[in-house]
């Protein structure tokens, strides 16, 4: 293999790969670099050091420890008397790798881009709970809070800029979790530390909500809906795109409608408006099963794994046939008999659109199957099955089996059930790993999001080693295991859309929960003391965390097209996502489009995949002023003339001309209607014809 540096061929032995790497895409070149050098020469090496405009550091022993910019590492790399150098990027224990995984760090530099994007004018609003506003994360460069609104879905108060949030420290449900603090840093958080979130510069909303609200108790859907309406609009009042993250769910069946629900969310999102959710948790359970047709027989063991409140244990069934579906009460121990519960699907027809049941007691309780003929879909009726016990929750296991000769599908609630590996009774065994994504992740107006595992261990603050290989079966950089999956039932929209890094990612964490054991060994920074204060950042883990840095990704994109879409966004996820999986084909059920590449994203949306002769550098304030289609020079001290080239989304120069004191005005209207670059020798900008 060879690198292509300063046009010439370099064998990539000399250089490791991550330098490789490095030297090749940057083309800045200013950046400071330290890399250790070996020689041919040692006493000619030196001098070369010095003559390409770099420092040479220290020895150790033959190898050298060289500093200098990218552009003098590139000149050395095509020296003949350097045998080898090597960089990698920092291994602190404490830095989140994220950035470097989904490509901000390329962003935020503005690496190949006609100047940075940091999330700034966008709003990055989040519905979450558990938020620490003292957290210097979430402070400007004047130290002044970023989040100027904040909306209480638990007492329904409202709290407009950022003194005023400021005054009230952190929501209702802060001494309860520390989730939303570690969200909002992922997805927003300030240069802080060793620490930046995806959009650092972004305006930060937020809404407190109880996000362990039990049934009805706590807050409803509606209430997640009355929440995420108030941040949208108050991102309207401000003039200003908004992408919301919601990193919460709930099991998801088609046969049971969330029609309000989702009209309500394809109303709230459109240009501007982009609601990115957590897939879920649930990526280790089995929540399908297919009987094939031709088959007479299928089936498996079903264990109901919440105390839920209502007690309810539900399925969908698609099938186009007559299916005879049973139901086996069993206690765990099998000790005691077998109790059925049929219900065959033609019945149901029959019933002319009301309900079906059966019910049988099991000791004191008495147990209901419930089955309705819901709709049809490409061809197939769907189902829907309850299974409500007459007091408390279901305890026992069951079989489900399916009969008849017609193809039929099961789809468990996940957040309520699971199919198991221990065989029923007759042996069958069917439960399929997946049909696990939550709502409202399951919708067709969200982006939903899975994740995958980067960071396998970890180093807390007390110096003790932390595994979570266990949260990555299939290897790093590949789906992790709690993460949701499909397939997604007939009818609904393929899910996830999107994956992301979601193992032991490393943000601020709320310092008005209680500290606890476990929290101890999940801390892996501190700053110093502030205010009375010691802050730290903690290391989490799910679906949670891989959401708000897609939302936060996303915000870069809304800053380049304030009005941007939702399907916009997954045509540009199809395009631009890295793929974890060679062998699979994309979309698919486990990582959607693949991992999010914020960098290449940013270039597709805006068409600068070819153009190579641009600034990297977002134009000096008041040079440049675009008024319509005229570009007009700002003369100051130091420049009264100026050279402007214009670039279309081809790469291609269109335009060049020479701007001064004498002659400031430069009309593009002679241009087709589009995007342009504009870049001059003091950096780039966009303009839109």
């Amino acid at each position: 293999m060879a690198t292509i540096v300063c046009g010439q061929t370099v064998n990539s032995k000399r250089l490791s790969a991550s330098l490789a790497r490095h030297l090749e895409r940057n083309v800045k070149g200013q950046d400071s670099l330290d890399v250790l050098m070996r020689f041919v020469d040692d006493t000619e090496g030196e001098r070369q050091v010095r003559s390409q405009g770099g420092r040479l550091m220290t020895w150790i022993g033959h190898v050298a420890v060289v500093r200098g910019t990218t552009e003098n590492m590139k000149r050395l790399a095509i020296d003949d008397n350097v045998l080898r150098m090597e960089a990698e990027p920092c291994g602190k224990v404490q830095t989140d790798v994220s950035g470097q995984i989904v490509h901000t760090d390329e962003v935020h530099a503005g690496e190949s881009l006609p100047r940075t994007f940091t999330g700034e004018g966008i709003c990055c609003a989040l519905l979450d709970h558990g938020l620490d506003f003292t957290h210097p994360a979430f402070l400007d460069g004047e130290g002044l809070l970023r989040v100027t609104y904040l909306y209480d879905a638990i007492t329904d108060e409202t709290f407009v800029g950022a003194d005023v949030i400021a005054e009230r420290q952190c929501s209702t449900t802060a001494e309860r979790s520390y989730h939303g603090t570690h969200v909002m840093g992922i997805m927003g958080g300030s240069r802080y530390g060793p620490f930046c979130g995806m959009a650092p510069d972004a305006t930060l909303l937020a809404a407190d909500f109880d996000g362990y609200a039990r049934n009805f108790e706590g807050g409803t859907s509606a209430t997640v809906i009355l929440a995420m309406k108030r941040l949208f609009d108050h991102a309207d009042a401000l003039g200003m795109p908004c992408v919301l993250n919601f990193s919460s769910s709930v099991g998801y069946l088609p046969g049971n409608p969330r029609t309000l629900e989702e009209e309500c969310l394809e109303a709230m999102t459109g240009p501007g408006h982009i609601i990115v959710c957590a897939a879920s948790n649930r990526g280790e359970k089995h929540c399908w099963l297919n009987k094939e047709e031709g088959l007479p027989h299928g089936g498996a063991m079903m264990d109901n794994v919440t105390s839920n409140y209502s007690g309810i244990v539900e399925w969908d069934l698609f099938t186009a046939g007559d299916i005879t579906l049973t139901v086996g009460l069993l206690n765990r121990e099998r000790t005691e008999e077998e109790q059925l519960l049929t219900i065959n699907t033609d019945a149901i027809l029959q019933a002319d659109g009301q309900s079906f049941s059966t019910s049988v007691m099991r000791n004191t309780t008495r147990y209901t199957l419930t089955g309705n003929a819901v709709t049809q879909i490409d061809g197939q009726w769907l189902y829907h099955f309850t299974l409500t016990p007459s007091m408390g929750s279901l305890h026992s296991v069951c079989t489900l089996h399916l009969d008849g000769e017609a193809d039929a599908t099961i789809y468990l609630n996940a957040s309520v059930s699971t199919f198991i590996d221990t065989p029923a009774p007759d042996g069958c065994a069917d439960g399929k790993l997946g049909a696990t994504i939550g709502w409202p992740a399951a919708s067709p107006s969200v982006i939903a999001v899975g994740a995958t595992a980067h960071t396998l261990t970890y180093t807390d603050l007390d110096g003790e080693a932390q595994d979570q290989t266990a949260d990555a079966p299939e290897g790093e950089g590949k789906i992790a295991l709690f993460s949701s999956r499909g397939p997604m039932p007939p009818g609904s929209p393929a899910k996830p859309d999107v994956c992301a890094p979601g193992v032991a990612i490393k943000a601020p964490y709320n310092h008005f929960y209680p500290m606890t054991d476990k929290v101890r060994h999940q801390l892996v920074w501190q700053s110093e003391e502030q205010d009375g204060s010691i802050y730290h950042y903690v290391v989490q883990s799910g679906t949670s965390m891989s959401s708000p840095m897609v939302a936060g990704v996303i915000a870069l994109w809304l800053e380049a097209k304030p009005d941007l879409t939702t399907e916009e966004v997954r045509e540009l996820l199809s395009w631009s996502c890295n793929h974890p999986d060679d062998t699979l084909p994309y979309p698919n059920d486990l990582y959607g489009h693949g991992e999010i590449d914020a960098h290449r994203g940013l270039l597709h949306l805006m068409g600068l995949d070819g153009i190579e002769e641009i600034s990297l550098h977002p134009l000096r304030d008041n040079l440049l002023r675009i008024e319509g289609n005229q570009i007009i020079l700002i003369p100051q001290d130091g420049v009264v003339t100026l050279g402007v080239r214009v670039y279309n989304t081809l790469g291609q120069m269109v335009l060049q001309h020479i701007l001064s004191a004498n002659a400031p005005v430069f009309d593009l209207s002679t241009l087709p209607h589009g995007i342009y670059v504009v870049s001059t020798g003091q950096g780039s900008c966009i303009v839109r014809i």
